[in-house]
């Protein structure tokens, strides 16, 4: 059971991407995306940098509904070229209800 166990820890989880401004998070997505990663145990969501008082509320949030917050990632910004490249590295990319990818979407 213990080898099962660290060798399920060794092996990598899927990593969830958005890459929004955070004035477009609204609670709604947020939650959605908190309840995908509570039954994933493995995934990992992947954000744009913030400020740090705007990343350090968004792990509140994400623990406040059972998510720790270490599975949060916040992604320096980078060049368009850059930017569009860390896109393949994501399992999904995920989109708020009210806000959509639109041009990073279309691009990528």
């Amino acid at each position: 059971a213990a080898a099962a166990a660290a060798e399920e820890e060794e092996e990598p989880g899927l990593l969830v991407c958005n890459f929004n401004q955070v004035d477009k998070f609204e609670p709604v997505s947020f939650g959605v995306w908190m309840a995908v990663l509570r039954g994933a145990p493995r995934v990992r969501l992947a954000l744009l940098g913030q400020s740090p008082e705007a990343e350090a509320n968004l792990r509140l949030e994400a623990e406040a509904r059972g998510v720790h917050p270490s599975r949060l990632l916040f992604l320096a910004r980078a060049p368009k070229r850059g930017h569009l490249a860390r896109l393949t590295g994501c399992d999904l990319v995920l989109d708020h209800f009210v806000y959509g990818a639109h041009t990073s979407a279309s691009d990528a």
